[in-house]
């Protein structure tokens, strides 16, 4: 008792992943079942059709699902491309019912594993209708993308929830796992749970175990930059950049909002009729480290459109655009070359322009700044000749 060895033996026929990219698009896992036969240790229980049962009730049969995660430089199949690994989940042969999926760390650090990396759920079509037929019940989960079905793990001890099942109704989830820059630790490996229990009497039906290697915590990290906050007219043309990295990297650029992916590269031509927060995603290549960065891009209905003539010695017409169903008042100020207020002119809501003599103003170069609703809405400058 309480002793191990390693027997070493061979495995003919071992099942190949290829052969089962149908059932799911991520990599797949494989179940590992032994079963020790011995004249001197019999099974304790008869065996039937029911493997969780006789898995639970004889000593002679071990079984372990076990996906390996490996954040290692040149690892075929880079976590930050794919999916870690699908797993196949649902009712059991002779009875459905309703069941919850746990999801927690095995042994956690002082830091759990939901807040050192991004733990991102994907639900095929079937589970995702299921838990939404369910009342979409769970706790320690956030919404991260609803057009591809994946939630995101945000408590050490997440459950999704009352997912009905038929009889052998099979259907499949995978995880991925992306380590923060902001929130990485020295901690260098991880076990991550999957179970799935049946919900009236909390018995384990299923499971996966995620064994998870991460590179040197002691790389050089990275920071997120999209750069600053951003005061726009509707429809502008912005031109975001992404700063680099300095090594291989991906830089998505998302609306926080939605989730809706806008745009992948360090380059972005944005353009928006409303207020957005643009949300920089940046992937390292090498072991899919990531981190984020927000940009508020605040779209303003009210602005001035131009000040001309510019230079003007006799008079300058001042064109705006106000949304008159936000308006209540406007009005212009004039700031002379010294800081000072020099002029307060209000302006028709209903109209876009105003033509304002400034032969008596003294030379130099003034600020003219709208006011909506008491608010400063924008500047333009022009120099008095």
């Amino acid at each position: 008792p309480g002793s191990s060895r390693i027997i070493e033996f061979v495995w003919n026929n071992v099942p190949n992943p290829v052969d089962y990219e149908g059932i799911n698009n991520e990599p797949w896992h494989f179940c590992l079942l032994a079963r020790i036969l011995s004249s001197d240790d019999p099974m304790t229980f008869p065996e039937t059709y029911q493997l969780n049962e006789n898995v639970i009730n004889n000593n002679n049969i071990a079984w372990k699902n076990v996906t390996i995660v490996d954040f290692l430089p040149g690892m075929v199949g880079n976590p930050h491309e794919k999916d870690a690994g699908a797993i196949s989940v649902g009712g059991e042969i002779v009875r459905g019912g309703y069941y919850n999926f746990s999801f927690n760390e095995t042994e956690p650090a002082l830091k759990p594993l939901s807040s050192e990396a991004e733990i991102i759920c994907t639900l095929d079509q079937t589970l995702w209708q299921k838990w939404i037929d369910g009342g979409k019940k769970g706790h320690g989960l956030a919404l991260h993308n609803f057009s591809r079905r994946q939630l995101r793990i945000i408590s050490p001890d997440a459950i999704l929830e009352n997912c009905h099942f038929l009889p052998d109704e099979r259907a499949t989830m995978s995880l991925r796992f992306a380590f923060l820059t902001r929130e990485a630790t020295f901690k260098d490996n991880y076990e991550y749970n999957v179970i799935q229990k049946q919900k009236s009497n909390g018995r384990i039906v299923g499971g996966e175990i995620y064994k998870i290697a991460k590179i040197d915590p002691q790389r050089n990290m990275f920071y997120s930059d999209g750069g600053t906050n951003l005061i726009s007219q509707p429809n502008q043309e912005h031109t975001m950049t992404a700063t680099n990295i300095g090594e291989p990297a991906d830089y998505n650029w998302y609306n926080k909002d939605t989730g809706e992916l806008l745009y992948s590269g360090q380059d972005f031509n944005f353009v928006s009729d409303s207020s957005v927060i643009l949300r920089l995603e940046t992937i390292a290549h090498i072991d899919g480290f990531k981190d984020y960065d927000e940009i508020v891009v605040q779209v303003n209905p009210h602005y001035i459109e131009a000040v001309f003539p510019n230079p003007s010695s006799e008079s300058i017409n001042v064109e705006y655009t106000i949304d008159i169903s936000m308006a209540q008042n406007a009005h212009l100020e004039f700031i002379s070359p010294n800081g000072d207020l020099f002029m307060n002119i209000p302006i028709d809501l209903n109209s876009s322009n105003i033509l304002i003599q400034i032969s008596s103003f003294p030379t130099g170069i003034y600020s003219v700044m709208l006011y909506v609703n008491e608010v400063s809405q924008g500047v333009k400058t022009f120099s008095k000749l």
